[in-house]
């Protein structure tokens, strides 16, 4: 171990259809300026996780 520390990170997810629609109410909270990493990828293609 690299001595002592603490580390917190919180994390919200939101899943569905209409999961982006929730960037308006969220994203603000994070100040003016954030960076925001999105991907989708067809379901097929993550196979190999939840096999």
């Amino acid at each position: 171990m690299l001595g002592s520390f603490s580390f917190c990170n919180p994390t919200k997810l939101y899943f569905g259809d209409e999961s982006l629609n929730y960037l308006n109410t969220e994203l603000p909270k994070y100040g003016k300026n954030i960076i925001c990493a999105l991907r989708s990828l067809p379901a097929r293609q993550f196979r190999w996780a939840v096999s």
